[in-house]
């Protein structure tokens, strides 16, 4: 026997071998619609897509309805937040007032939470200095304090001034800002005395 007809009857036989075991060659693609579907199903708590930031807000409460993705909070709430920096507008503080309103209601957050989280974004005032009570007994730590603020401003500019376009109230963080410093400096060097 030839070398071509030996090749020729071990790739019959290697094909029959294939089909008898069910080992057949296929194109592999992306997934199936169908499959895409059940991936969401299987993992609810991917982070949504949408056309703009009410969209987006609509998408994050379905996803935390059942309250089995609230570990994912953070991560849903900064794409809120990212979708929104290139959705800009004054309604947006609104839009999260609600969207944090509920999360209060359906209890994917607490009352302080929640307060905290829209107020390091959404308000003038400092959120951050409720964790530093009694001044005196926080003086060493006046320069983590002044980080903590500048944190937060920057925060601030992103709700403020990039989502909800509201530079009055941006710049009245700013101000807040310097006069807390130099109040906490005052009292700390009051403390000392």
């Amino acid at each position: 026997m030839s070398a071509s007809i030996k090749i020729f009857e071990a790739t019959i036989l290697l094909l029959l071998c294939l089909f008898a075991f069910g080992c057949t060659a296929h194109v592999v693609t992306g997934p199936s619609k169908n499959q895409t579907d059940q991936s969401a199903i299987k993992n609810p708590c991917n982070i949504p897509e949408g056309k703009g930031v009410d969209d987006v807000i609509e998408k994050t409460k379905s996803i935390l309805a059942g309250n089995q993705c609230n570990e994912k909070f953070d991560d849903l709430y900064q794409n809120i937040l990212s979708v929104a920096a290139r959705d800009s507008k004054p309604g947006n503080r609104e839009l999260f007032k609600g969207f944090i309103d509920w999360c209060l209601v359906n209890g994917t957050l607490y009352k302080n939470t929640a307060r905290q989280i829209y107020g390091e974004y959404f308000s003038s005032q400092f959120m951050c200095l409720e964790k530093w009570p009694k001044i005196c007994n926080q003086c060493p730590k006046i320069d983590d304090i002044e980080r903590d603020m500048n944190t937060e401003l920057k925060k601030k500019e992103l709700g403020l001034l990039r989502i909800c376009e509201d530079e009055a109230r941006y710049n009245k963080a700013i101000v807040a800002l310097n006069q807390e410093v130099v109040v906490l400096k005052a009292a700390c060097m009051a403390c000392s005395d």
